[in-house]
């Protein structure tokens, strides 16, 4: 669990520095996503945010769980034979 912690401790400092930079480097003219996110945050969460969320959220656990799934072919077909 303490790995599980420290990586939402670093995915949440990574993605708040992401808008920091965001937001220094873009023009009044552009409008990228993090800080999309973090205006309609400020100004009340919609059902737009959450639908935001939500499929971050979903293509976020079909990565993690592909990886895992090549990993474990990748583990089963090396069984360790030394011929």
């Amino acid at each position: 669990m303490p790995a599980v912690a420290a990586g939402w401790v670093l995915s949440f400092t990574l993605s708040m520095d992401d808008v920091v930079v965001s937001s220094f480097v873009t023009g009044p003219s552009y409008e990228i996503l993090p800080l999309k996110i973090y205006s309609m945050v400020k100004v009340g969460v919609s059902p737009e945010v959450n639908a935001l969320a939500t499929i971050l959220l979903v293509l976020s656990l079909v990565m993690v769980i592909a990886s895992q799934l090549i990993a474990r072919d990748k583990t089963k077909g090396n069984t360790g034979d030394v011929k």
